[in-house]
C-alpha cells in the first residue's frame, strides 16, 4: 500500500485498499481529517466496540450497540445495526 506516508502491510486482503479500525469510536473526532489525509485513496472501515460486520452470503450487515463507518476520499457513511454495509 504505497500510497500512503504510513507502512501498512496486507492482512486479510479480503477488503482491497481498506484500513480496518477496531473500536473506531473510541479515538474521538478532532483526529478525523488529519487521518483521512494520511489515508490517501485507501478507505477506512471504522468497527466501533461491541460491534460486528458480518458477512453471509455476500452481504455484510452490522451487529451490535455501536456501528460501522465507511470513510472513502469521496464520502462517509455510517451505519448500524441491522443495517446493510456497502463499499465505496
Amino acid at each position: 500500500m504505497s500510497d500512503t506516508i504510513l507502512p501498512f502491510r496486507r492482512v486479510f486482503n479480503y477488503l482491497p485498499r481498506t484500513v480496518i479500525m477496531p473500536h473506531y469510536d473510541e479515538f474521538g473526532d478532532s483526529w478525523g481529517p488529519a487521518l483521512r489525509m494520511l489515508m490517501g485513496d485507501l478507505t477506512i472501515l471504522g468497527i466501533d466496540g461491541f460491534t460486528a460486520l458480518v458477512c453471509h452470503d455476500g452481504k455484510h450487515t452490522v451487529a451490535g450497540a455501536g456501528g460501522v463507518t465507511v470513510w472513502s476520499k469521496m464520502r462517509k457513511v455510517r451505519h448500524i445495526d441491522g443495517e446493510t454495509v456497502t463499499w465505496p
